[in-house]
Protein backbone atom coordinates (compact mmCIF):
# COMPACT_ATOMS: atom_id res chain seq x y z
CA UNK A 1 0.00 0.00 0.00
CA UNK A 2 1.67 3.33 -0.79
CA UNK A 3 1.01 6.19 1.21
CA UNK A 4 -0.90 9.24 -0.65
CA UNK A 5 0.41 13.09 -0.32
CA UNK A 6 -1.13 14.53 2.42
CA UNK A 7 -4.18 17.37 1.95
CA UNK A 8 -2.90 18.97 5.67
CA UNK A 9 -1.53 22.58 4.13
CA UNK A 10 -4.63 23.41 2.86
CA UNK A 11 -6.64 21.91 5.74
CA UNK A 12 -9.06 19.68 2.74
CA UNK A 13 -9.67 16.16 3.76
CA UNK A 14 -9.29 12.89 1.44
CA UNK A 15 -11.29 10.20 2.64
CA UNK A 16 -8.95 7.71 0.23
CA UNK A 17 -5.62 8.49 1.57
CA UNK A 18 -4.42 5.47 2.69
CA UNK A 19 -1.01 5.42 5.38
CA UNK A 20 2.16 3.38 4.05
CA UNK A 21 2.67 0.95 7.03
CA UNK A 22 5.73 1.80 9.37
CA UNK A 23 5.71 5.31 7.90
CA UNK A 24 6.63 8.10 9.30
CA UNK A 25 4.13 11.59 9.79
CA UNK A 26 3.14 12.60 6.96
CA UNK A 27 3.03 15.73 8.93
CA UNK A 28 6.52 17.18 10.17
CA UNK A 29 7.46 19.17 13.52
CA UNK A 30 8.61 22.38 11.87
CA UNK A 31 5.14 22.21 9.79
CA UNK A 32 2.68 21.89 12.83
CA UNK A 33 4.84 24.38 14.94
CA UNK A 34 4.35 26.85 12.23
CA UNK A 35 0.60 25.99 12.35
CA UNK A 36 0.09 26.07 15.61
CA UNK A 37 2.08 29.69 15.32
CA UNK A 38 -0.18 30.70 12.38
CA UNK A 39 -3.39 29.88 14.52
CA UNK A 40 -2.05 31.58 17.64
CA UNK A 41 -1.86 28.36 19.90
CA UNK A 42 1.67 28.70 20.31
CA UNK A 43 3.22 31.85 21.84
CA UNK A 44 7.59 32.15 21.65
CA UNK A 45 10.22 33.91 22.92
CA UNK A 46 8.38 35.31 25.94
CA UNK A 47 8.44 34.07 29.75
CA UNK A 48 5.63 31.76 30.86
CA UNK A 49 5.38 29.91 34.35
CA UNK A 50 3.90 25.76 34.52
CA UNK A 51 2.92 24.59 37.75
CA UNK A 52 3.91 20.43 37.52
CA UNK A 53 2.12 18.38 40.01
CA UNK A 54 3.55 15.46 42.04
CA UNK A 55 1.75 12.64 40.16
CA UNK A 56 1.48 11.10 44.19
CA UNK A 57 0.66 14.49 45.91
CA UNK A 58 -1.35 17.09 43.57
CA UNK A 59 -1.74 19.36 46.33
CA UNK A 60 1.63 20.54 45.94
CA UNK A 61 3.18 21.89 42.58
CA UNK A 62 6.66 22.36 41.33
CA UNK A 63 6.99 25.44 39.64
CA UNK A 64 8.67 25.40 35.74
CA UNK A 65 9.81 28.18 33.46
CA UNK A 66 10.61 28.63 29.89
CA UNK A 67 10.05 30.74 27.01
CA UNK A 68 7.46 28.82 24.89
CA UNK A 69 3.53 28.45 25.72
CA UNK A 70 0.97 26.34 23.93
CA UNK A 71 -2.28 27.73 24.96
CA UNK A 72 -4.61 24.46 24.67
CA UNK A 73 -7.84 26.58 25.12
CA UNK A 74 -6.75 27.89 21.08
CA UNK A 75 -6.90 24.84 20.24
CA UNK A 76 -9.95 23.71 21.74
CA UNK A 77 -12.21 26.58 19.66
CA UNK A 78 -10.09 25.70 16.22
CA UNK A 79 -12.90 25.20 13.38
CA UNK A 80 -13.27 21.43 11.73
CA UNK A 81 -10.87 22.48 8.61
CA UNK A 82 -7.48 23.07 10.91
CA UNK A 83 -8.58 20.33 13.66
CA UNK A 84 -9.63 17.47 11.64
CA UNK A 85 -5.96 16.95 10.21
CA UNK A 86 -4.65 17.01 13.06
CA UNK A 87 -6.81 13.95 14.00
CA UNK A 88 -5.68 12.16 10.85
CA UNK A 89 -1.97 12.24 11.43
CA UNK A 90 -2.33 11.02 14.45
CA UNK A 91 -4.47 8.32 13.32
CA UNK A 92 -2.30 7.13 10.47
CA UNK A 93 0.52 6.42 12.96
CA UNK A 94 -2.13 3.90 14.52
CA UNK A 95 -4.08 2.69 11.62
CA UNK A 96 -2.89 -1.16 11.89
CA UNK A 97 -3.71 -1.22 15.59
CA UNK A 98 -7.27 -2.41 14.95
CA UNK A 99 -8.44 0.39 17.66
CA UNK A 100 -11.98 0.34 18.35
CA UNK A 101 -12.01 3.39 20.68
CA UNK A 102 -10.40 6.85 21.19
CA UNK A 103 -10.49 8.12 24.73
CA UNK A 104 -9.55 11.86 26.22
CA UNK A 105 -9.16 13.30 29.14
CA UNK A 106 -12.31 16.23 29.63
CA UNK A 107 -11.18 18.98 28.45
CA UNK A 108 -8.49 19.18 26.48
CA UNK A 109 -9.34 15.60 25.03
CA UNK A 110 -12.31 15.69 23.89
CA UNK A 111 -12.24 17.46 20.57
CA UNK A 112 -8.92 15.71 19.54
CA UNK A 113 -10.06 12.08 20.42
CA UNK A 114 -13.41 12.61 18.12
CA UNK A 115 -11.70 13.71 15.04
CA UNK A 116 -9.00 11.19 15.43
CA UNK A 117 -11.64 8.47 16.26
CA UNK A 118 -13.17 9.36 12.85
CA UNK A 119 -9.81 8.53 10.66
CA UNK A 120 -9.60 5.48 12.64
CA UNK A 121 -13.03 4.48 11.92
CA UNK A 122 -12.11 5.22 7.65
CA UNK A 123 -8.89 3.53 8.06
CA UNK A 124 -10.85 0.53 9.56
CA UNK A 125 -13.29 0.61 6.72
CA UNK A 126 -10.72 1.22 3.67
CA UNK A 127 -8.60 -1.65 5.28
CA UNK A 128 -11.11 -4.07 6.48
CA UNK A 129 -13.39 -3.11 3.62
CA UNK A 130 -16.30 -3.70 6.02
CA UNK A 131 -19.16 -1.98 6.14
CA UNK A 132 -18.67 1.40 8.21
CA UNK A 133 -21.58 0.44 10.49
CA UNK A 134 -19.32 -2.33 11.55
CA UNK A 135 -16.33 0.21 11.86
CA UNK A 136 -17.24 2.60 14.26
CA UNK A 137 -14.84 3.78 16.48
CA UNK A 138 -16.04 5.68 19.59
CA UNK A 139 -14.88 8.57 21.26
CA UNK A 140 -15.19 8.66 24.82
CA UNK A 141 -13.66 11.13 27.89
CA UNK A 142 -12.67 10.47 31.16
CA UNK A 143 -13.62 12.72 33.65
CA UNK A 144 -11.68 14.08 36.84
CA UNK A 145 -12.80 12.46 39.87
CA UNK A 146 -11.22 14.01 43.72
CA UNK A 147 -9.78 11.55 45.69
CA UNK A 148 -10.24 12.00 49.44
CA UNK A 149 -7.95 10.64 52.19
CA UNK A 150 -8.10 10.61 56.28
CA UNK A 151 -5.81 13.17 58.45
CA UNK A 152 -5.53 13.62 61.65
CA UNK A 153 -4.42 16.71 63.55
CA UNK A 154 -3.24 16.99 66.88
CA UNK A 155 -2.85 19.67 69.79
CA UNK A 156 -4.49 21.76 71.47
CA UNK A 157 -7.90 22.82 70.93
CA UNK A 158 -6.88 26.78 70.61
CA UNK A 159 -5.11 26.02 67.78
CA UNK A 160 -5.89 23.26 65.42
CA UNK A 161 -7.13 24.74 62.00
CA UNK A 162 -7.69 22.35 59.00
CA UNK A 163 -9.48 22.43 55.95
CA UNK A 164 -11.94 19.11 56.05
CA UNK A 165 -14.18 17.97 53.64
CA UNK A 166 -17.08 15.39 54.54
CA UNK A 167 -16.85 13.28 58.07
CA UNK A 168 -14.61 14.67 60.78
CA UNK A 169 -14.14 12.95 64.38
CA UNK A 170 -12.94 14.83 67.58
CA UNK A 171 -11.33 12.77 70.21
CA UNK A 172 -10.76 14.58 73.07
CA UNK A 173 -8.33 14.14 75.49
CA UNK A 174 -8.90 13.84 79.44
CA UNK A 175 -9.61 17.59 81.29
CA UNK A 176 -6.27 17.53 82.88
CA UNK A 177 -4.78 17.43 79.22
CA UNK A 178 -6.06 20.34 76.97
CA UNK A 179 -5.41 18.58 74.01
CA UNK A 180 -7.56 17.63 71.22
CA UNK A 181 -7.27 14.90 67.97
CA UNK A 182 -9.17 15.90 65.00
CA UNK A 183 -9.74 13.01 62.03
CA UNK A 184 -11.02 14.76 58.66
CA UNK A 185 -11.02 13.94 55.14
CA UNK A 186 -9.28 16.05 52.63
CA UNK A 187 -8.37 15.98 49.03
CA UNK A 188 -5.64 14.13 48.47
CA UNK A 189 -5.26 13.64 44.84
CA UNK A 190 -7.34 13.27 41.84
CA UNK A 191 -8.44 9.97 39.10
CA UNK A 192 -10.02 9.70 36.28
CA UNK A 193 -13.30 7.96 35.28
CA UNK A 194 -15.22 6.67 32.74
CA UNK A 195 -18.65 7.72 33.81
CA UNK A 196 -21.65 8.79 31.27
CA UNK A 197 -21.90 4.89 30.40
CA UNK A 198 -19.11 5.31 28.46
CA UNK A 199 -17.23 2.17 30.40
CA UNK A 200 -19.67 0.03 28.43
CA UNK A 201 -18.51 1.09 25.24
CA UNK A 202 -14.74 0.73 26.11
CA UNK A 203 -15.18 -2.59 27.67
CA UNK A 204 -12.76 -5.00 25.91
CA UNK A 205 -12.15 -2.62 23.54
CA UNK A 206 -8.33 -1.65 21.90
CA UNK A 207 -7.72 1.57 22.80
CA UNK A 208 -5.94 4.86 22.08
CA UNK A 209 -5.54 7.58 24.85
CA UNK A 210 -4.78 11.25 23.43
CA UNK A 211 -4.51 14.35 25.11
CA UNK A 212 -3.91 17.98 23.45
CA UNK A 213 -0.25 18.82 25.49
CA UNK A 214 1.43 16.37 27.32
CA UNK A 215 4.21 17.60 29.76
CA UNK A 216 4.38 14.78 33.06
CA UNK A 217 2.25 11.74 31.52
CA UNK A 218 0.26 11.94 34.38
CA UNK A 219 -2.72 12.57 32.97
CA UNK A 220 -2.40 10.00 30.25
CA UNK A 221 -1.18 7.38 33.12
CA UNK A 222 -5.07 8.03 34.90
CA UNK A 223 -6.68 7.91 31.77
CA UNK A 224 -4.75 4.68 31.10
CA UNK A 225 -6.03 3.51 34.40
CA UNK A 226 -9.86 3.84 33.99
CA UNK A 227 -9.47 2.34 30.65
CA UNK A 228 -8.01 -0.49 32.45
CA UNK A 229 -10.74 0.14 35.04
CA UNK A 230 -13.43 -0.48 32.69
CA UNK A 231 -12.11 -3.58 30.87
CA UNK A 232 -10.87 -1.46 28.04
CA UNK A 233 -6.77 -2.56 26.29
CA UNK A 234 -4.90 0.55 26.18
CA UNK A 235 -2.63 -0.15 22.87
CA UNK A 236 -1.15 3.90 22.24
CA UNK A 237 -1.24 7.10 23.34
CA UNK A 238 -0.84 10.37 21.02
CA UNK A 239 -0.45 13.97 21.52
CA UNK A 240 -0.53 17.19 19.46
CA UNK A 241 2.33 18.17 21.70
CA UNK A 242 4.98 16.61 23.92
CA UNK A 243 6.56 19.06 26.54
CA UNK A 244 8.21 16.01 28.51
CA UNK A 245 11.76 16.76 27.03
CA UNK A 246 11.32 12.73 26.41
CA UNK A 247 10.93 11.68 29.74
CA UNK A 248 7.20 10.63 28.52
CA UNK A 249 7.47 7.85 26.75
CA UNK A 250 5.43 4.54 25.64
CA UNK A 251 7.52 2.32 28.57
CA UNK A 252 6.03 5.29 30.81
CA UNK A 253 2.87 5.11 29.97
CA UNK A 254 3.04 1.17 29.79
CA UNK A 255 1.64 1.04 26.68
CA UNK A 256 3.05 -0.04 23.03
CA UNK A 257 2.91 2.89 21.44
CA UNK A 258 3.50 6.71 21.86
CA UNK A 259 3.86 9.37 19.50
CA UNK A 260 3.42 13.44 19.12
CA UNK A 261 2.94 15.57 16.49
CA UNK A 262 5.33 17.99 17.68
CA UNK A 263 8.39 17.62 20.71
CA UNK A 264 11.49 19.11 19.39
CA UNK A 265 11.14 22.45 18.37
CA UNK A 266 9.80 23.99 21.60
CA UNK A 267 11.90 25.64 24.09
CA UNK A 268 13.26 23.36 27.15
CA UNK A 269 11.53 23.82 31.08
CA UNK A 270 13.54 25.61 33.64
CA UNK A 271 13.27 25.08 37.60
CA UNK A 272 12.12 28.02 39.04
CA UNK A 273 15.87 29.14 40.83
CA UNK A 274 17.47 27.92 37.75
CA UNK A 275 15.63 30.44 35.39
CA UNK A 276 18.09 32.11 33.02
CA UNK A 277 14.40 34.00 31.53
CA UNK A 278 14.45 35.45 35.44
CA UNK A 279 17.91 36.18 35.12
CA UNK A 280 17.83 38.31 31.97
CA UNK A 281 14.31 39.79 32.48
CA UNK A 282 13.59 39.25 35.86
CA UNK A 283 10.25 38.48 37.74
CA UNK A 284 8.67 41.28 35.73
CA UNK A 285 8.59 39.93 32.55
CA UNK A 286 6.41 36.85 33.68
CA UNK A 287 2.96 36.42 31.97
CA UNK A 288 0.23 36.66 33.96
CA UNK A 289 -2.29 36.49 31.44
CA UNK A 290 -0.95 32.83 30.38
CA UNK A 291 -0.21 30.15 32.35
CA UNK A 292 0.66 30.29 36.51
CA UNK A 293 2.17 33.34 36.56
CA UNK A 294 -0.14 35.05 38.58
CA UNK A 295 0.25 32.20 41.43
CA UNK A 296 4.11 31.72 40.92
CA UNK A 297 4.46 35.39 41.72
CA UNK A 298 1.79 35.29 44.90
CA UNK A 299 3.89 32.82 46.18
CA UNK A 300 7.30 34.76 46.12
CA UNK A 301 5.24 37.31 47.97
CA UNK A 302 4.30 35.22 50.63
Amino acid sequence: MRGLVSTFHNGSVDLFYIPRKGGSLTVKSEEMKKLFEDHGALIADDHFVLALKDEGDEREAQWFHTADYVDKNVLLALPFEVMNPFGKALAEQFWDAGIEAVVGPSQGGIVLAQWTAYWCTTFLHRFTMRSLSDCTVYAVWADEEDVFGWKLYAGSATGAKFVAHGRVEFDYAPPVMPMVRIGYQTKMNTRRVLGRGYNRLVAGKRCLIVDDVVTTGTTLKKVRAAVELAGGIPKGAATLCDRSSGKVTAATLNVEKFTALLKEDLAPLYPADQCPICKERGLQSIRIDLGHGKEFLMSKSQ
